[in-house]
């Protein structure tokens, strides 16, 4: 019987993601747990491993293209069998812009976007969303219920390691201020969803201490 690959959802606010490549061609043998994709999401970057063994059948997204979360990308058929044919339901090489204007304070959207934090989610005070909201919802994530684990979809395994060898969940903006900096993520404790390393994690670079002076006692 043919397995659907579809795209996972990583995160609890997530809609889409979009791939970055295939690991593997369309054709190709795969074996339970191997890793088959590239996929990128708002925050993350990371490789999909396979749901099942097979044969990797009928490809309809491709690099570039943004999928809705739950959508079918392939699929996985044992050898002389048929995979189902399904219309994609991609935008190549865009992003799906948000439909709801969400009326929010400069401070405010600046805190969210440092802790990737969507708006969508916070519920205003007022009018408005203030930096108040923006705090309370961020100490709400402590609760166990907004912290349950999405519905389960292929084990993911992050692209990213630090020096130490150890993989590390990290928005693509805290990687590349990481690098500049050098700071080694896996040193870092992530304060974003589900533990991720964000921009507001990355300490800035220590200076050089300047030389000792000394005293000419002759």
């Amino acid at each position: 019987m043919p397995t659907n690959i579809i795209m996972p959802a990583l995160e609890m606010a997530q809609e889409t993601g979009k791939i970055l490549r295939w690991l593997k061609t369309e054709g190709a043998s795969i074996s339970k747990g191997e890793p088959i994709m590239e996929i990128e999401t708002d925050k993350v970057t990371v490789e999909i491993e396979s749901p099942g063994s097979g044969i990797l059948a009928n490809i309809t997204a491709h690099e570039g293209d943004v999928v809705p979360v739950g959508q079918t990308i392939a699929w996985l058929v044992a050898p002389g069998e048929s995979a189902p044919s399904v219309a994609p339901a991609i935008q190549s090489g865009r992003t799906i812009p948000n439909p709801v204007e969400i009326n929010a304070s400069p401070v405010a959207r600046k805190i969210a976007e440092e802790h990737g934090i969507d708006l969508a989610r916070v519920k205003p005070g007022g009018g408005r969303i203030e930096k108040a909201d923006v705090m309370a919802f961020i100490a709400s994530l402590s609760s166990p219920v907004l912290r349950t684990p999405p519905s389960p979809s292929p084990e993911v395994q992050e692209r990213e390691k630090g020096d130490g060898g150890k993989w590390v969940r990290s928005s693509p903006k805290a990687r590349r201020l990481a690098n500049e900096r050098g700071v080694d993520l896996s040193t870092l404790r992530g304060s974003g969803l589900d533990g991720a390393v964000i921009v507001a994690d990355i300490p800035i670079a220590p200076t050089s201490q300047p030389p000792a002076l000394t005293t000419d006692h002759s």
